[in-house]
């Protein structure tokens, strides 16, 4: 059994030789892909002064020498050309439209004006004060060209797509998504839908969490249904399996189930038979105790990584292990845990690395405190509904007491 931090080491080395290659992709497919270079802004942004609001463009200046009243000299609205106009007086100005040649520094909004005519002339008075550059896009405030728009490693979310979008970006490099599947295991398991339960059998809970995880970390999924356990100790379904995965080069065959020690736990020898390595198997943690990943030398860049079934083992087992190993082939970070203070006591076995399900709150101070919630067994969902958090308790101790500083990592998202 080895620790926590080392099958973590032992990832990441598995995954320097397999980093995922790049392509270019356009910007309706880039939603959820991993930026595999950085994305540097090509021109500025807004190209041009612009008003950030429907008024008047003005000369500072000619406000205070003809007391608020000027003439409209004309209208400019949104994707005119850049006019140049002379004279004294104000122009009539859209939102978004350029900011006209020949002194005009400031916007006046529409509704600081009064309108009216002087001699026959249309003209505004200026109810306001203004002030120099006042609703004036300026060029360049928001992009300068040559600098960042986004960085390698990044997920590219709607929000990258409106930056890029909006400086002209056509298309992107990105690591291709690795290819993944899903095999369930053993002889008690059916998925959802399949009509009646058989006595003795429990429905797969892991199967769609596991895809739906997957696709949510950039993967490319193709779920295999379930390999049940044979009376001979063995699995063809599953050596089937894992043949096809071989030959077709996938990234991660992901399994759930048998890769404990009962004789039924046939993982571990089929992958010795079909000329595996065994980079690892079983972990100081809990829950996921009995993790096994190994890899194939010789016949391509997949790994297999056996997760053990139980709900709570399997999500754990994902975040923790899965998930950074599918960061490290798509040159992404891992994201970095948070600190809190434990707001009870709490026990764990020593020598175990333990993940808790826990709901965190703002202490004094703007403190962050968790609380580990009821329900921890590896069997049991419903804790998983309300949590907020992972906490991550180290292996070393026994008791934690409360004000204890530990490690909580965000689940599904939530913010911390």
């Amino acid at each position: 059994m080895i620790s926590a931090a080392r099958a973590l080491e032992i990832l990441e080395q598995l995954a320097n030789s397999r980093r995922l290659p790049v392509e270019k992709v356009t910007l309706d497919r880039a939603s959820g892909r991993v930026l595999a270079e950085a994305v540097v802004a090509q021109e500025e942004l807004p190209a041009f002064d612009n008003s950030a609001m429907d008024g008047y463009a003005v000369r500072s200046k000619e406000l205070e020498t003809y007391a608020g009243v000027l003439p409209v000299l004309r209208r400019v609205i949104a994707g005119d050309l850049i006019p140049a106009v002379h004279g004294v007086g104000a122009v009539q100005i859209m939102t978004g439209a350029p900011i006209p040649a020949g002194g005009f520094d400031a916007v006046v909004k529409v509704e600081d004006t009064e309108s009216l005519e002087v001699n026959g002339i249309p003209s505004i008075r200026v109810l306001a004060n203004v002030r120099v550059g006042d609703h004036i896009r300026k060029r360049g405030s928001d992009f300068r060209a040559g600098t960042s728009a986004g960085t390698s490693g990044q997920i590219i979310d709607s929000a990258a797509l409106m930056a890029f979008a909006a400086l002209g970006i056509h298309e992107v490099p990105v690591r291709i998504r690795p290819r993944v599947r899903v095999l369930s295991t053993g002889n008690e398991l059916q998925d959802p839908g399949t009509f009646p339960l058989r006595p003795g059998c429990i429905w797969n809970a892991t199967g769609l969490f596991l895809v739906e995880s997957l696709r949510a970390a950039g993967a490319e999924v193709e779920y295999l249904g379930i390999a049940g356990d044979e009376t001979d100790g063995r699995s063809r379904v599953f050596e089937a399996e894992l043949a096809r995965a071989l030959k077709d080069r996938v990234d991660v065959l992901l399994t759930t189930g048998a890769v404990s020690m009962g004789v039924h736990d046939f993982i571990p020898r089929t992958v010795s038979e079909s000329g595996g390595t065994i980079a690892f198997h079983r972990i100081s943690i809990r829950p996921g105790k009995p993790l096994l990943v190994a890899d194939f030398p010789g016949q391509g860049p997949t790994v297999l990584i056996g997760i053990p079934g139980n709900p709570i083992s399997s999500a754990v087992s994902f975040e923790f292990f899965v998930k950074p190993y599918l960061c490290s082939i798509l040159s992404r970070k891992s994201p970095m845990p948070e600190w809190a203070e434990l707001s009870a006591p709490v026990e764990k076995p020593e020598g175990l690395r333990c993940f808790l399900r826990g709901r965190w709150s703002a202490g004094q101070g703007g403190i962050q405190r968790v609380e580990a919630l009821p329900g921890q067994a590896s069997f049991m969902i419903h804790s998983l509904l309300e949590a907020e958090v992972w906490i991550e308790l180290p292996e070393g101790g026994q008791t934690f007491s409360a004000g204890s500083r530990v490690r909580i990592h965000t689940i599904n998202g939530v913010m911390v």
